[in-house]
């Protein structure tokens, strides 16, 4: 009888009817674009153990070199040789202001900058577009959410350069204006680890990720 309930336990975890995954995501990502690929998750497969982790980029790397994960969504870059990225979608990024902010005729340096904290994609998006633009802000101010971030900004608190998508579903895209500047672009990656065998469950997983939502 036991050796007959283990093998239908193994037969059901082959056909991916039961079994663990857990699944890290960092902020921007587990708020605004993963929603419709978990609904085709528990959909696809109603009896398995899902897990998601929340947190930014670099924490979600460090949990994937650990192991306490087995797939990974980030919003930067992870530089490790043990981890595999494999890109996944392009986030729009916006420079957003207070609808009665003094643009200093665009002089950003003058304004407060709000940043994501360190390890933060959205912080190294930002860091690299201030960088490139020869800009250094009179101050910064650090927030640990990217949706507070806009919420101050529309608070006139400072300005900010955050994801579009953030903006026009946390509810405060009339809130905000979005400045005129060039649009750019920060990829998203899937991550693996690279020497970790890839379950049947992980496969399917990613297979969905990388299907149309």
């Amino acid at each position: 009888m036991l050796e007959r309930a283990a093998i239908d336990d193994m037969q059901a975890r082959i056909g991916m009817k039961k079994g663990r995954l857990t699944i890290g995501a960092s902020s921007t990502i587990a708020g605004y674009w993963f929603r419709p690929y978990l609904s085709k998750l528990i959909q696809r497969f109603p009896d398995i153990n899902l897990k998601i982790t929340t947190g930014n980029t670099q924490y979600i790397g460090q949990q994937l070199l650990d192991c306490q994960i087995d797939i990974g969504l980030v919003e930067g870059t992870l530089s490790d040789p043990r981890l595999l990225s494999c890109h996944w979608h392009d986030d729009e990024l916006c420079l957003i202001t207070s609808l009665t902010s003094d643009t200093y005729e665009h002089d950003w340096a003058q304004h407060t900058w709000l940043l994501r904290e360190p390890g933060s994609g959205t912080r190294e998006a930002t860091e690299l577009w201030l960088e490139n633009q020869g800009i250094i802000p009179i101050r910064c101010i650090e927030y640990g959410s990217t949706e507070g971030i806009v919420r101050a900004v529309a608070e006139g608190l400072g300005v900010s350069l955050v994801s579009s998508r953030v903006v026009r579903e946390s509810g405060y895209a009339d809130d905000v204006s979005v400045m005129p500047i060039s649009i750019r672009f920060r990829p998203l990656f899937i991550v693996l680890l690279k020497d970790r065998p890839i379950s049947p469950l992980v496969e399917k997983c990613y297979n969905i990720l990388m299907s149309q939502s």
